[in-house]
């Protein structure tokens, strides 16, 4: 995936190739393009969220069977997989992406479209924006979707809290996460760009999990965070940071596979 090494990294990025299905005649070869939110047309953005309302319905009425509960599930609530605090944070979120973005061109193609929908991100350093959190995310996904699951949990409960955006914009910036993205951008060792667990200054975590709680509930809980449409947008925009890291250290992945080594021999 190609990206930016400047400090914003606000260029459209290559998505994962659309979905393969039985009624798309998307090539492999013609991937789709990953956005900045608030800079696609209005109906891109439309289409985006129409796609993701598509996953939110279940399957033959029955409660839990959606694909955006199977997937929003797989990071918090009820499966906990994620990995966090560990060098293999960002890779694990960009197979995570991946999967995401898959279900989502599959969702465009059942929507009468081509699949070549790539899935956006929010670059929350860009402020130069007129709007600072996704307009068109809160218009489309205000309220949680009262049929993503039955059960009487704490989301259920407490529905979404997506703070305003004077909120989330002024600690985004009072707060150095400019210099936190840099800092994890110019990393010398992938294990310390990489999480939280290592890092000597800031890793591509540090500024992941500040954002999170700037947002509100559920984004700040990590049991329910991924039942919010942000988080794949705000994951998306980690993933953009992570990849300007292993642009500017070629050798990320030689990094990786000797400290993961040292790790899995210490045991």
């Amino acid at each position: 995936m190609a990206t930016t090494s400047n400090k914003n990294a606000t260029n459209a990025q290559p998505a994962a190739p659309a979905a393969k299905s039985s009624t798309s005649n998307v090539s492999s070869s013609s991937p789709a393009i990953r956005k900045e939110i608030r800079k696609m047309t209005k109906a891109e953005q439309e289409r985006f969220c129409a796609a993701v309302t598509t996953m939110m319905q279940n399957k033959g009425g029955k409660a839990k069977t959606s694909e955006f509960f199977r997937l929003a599930g797989y990071h918090g609530w009820p499966s906990r997989y994620c990995a966090h605090g560990v060098e293999i944070f960002p890779a694990w979120h960009r197979a995570y992406l991946s999967e995401f973005e898959a279900a989502l061109q599959a969702a465009d193609v059942a929507n009468g479209h081509d699949g070549r929908l790539g899935l956006p991100y929010w670059d929350w350093l860009d402020t130069s924006v007129a709007e600072y959190f996704p307009a068109i995310i809160r218009e489309k996904f205000g309220t949680l979707n009262p049929d993503l699951f039955p059960d009487s949990n704490e989301l259920k409960r407490s529905g979404y809290q997506i703070r305003s955006d004077s909120y989330i914009r002024d600690r985004v910036l009072r707060n150095g996460l400019q210099q936190e993205v840099w800092d994890s951008i110019s990393q010398a060792q992938h294990y310390h760009a990489a999480s939280t667990e290592n890092t000597v200054s800031s890793s591509v975590e540090d500024p992941h999990n500040s954002v999170h709680v700037y947002c509100g509930y559920p984004m700040a809980n990590v049991d329910y965070a991924a039942f919010h449409p942000i988080f794949f947008l705000h994951h998306c925009n980690i993933d953009r940071i992570y990849q300007a890291h292993l642009k500017n250290n070629a050798g990320a992945q030689k990094e990786m596979e000797s400290h993961q080594w040292q790790l899995l021999v210490a045991r």
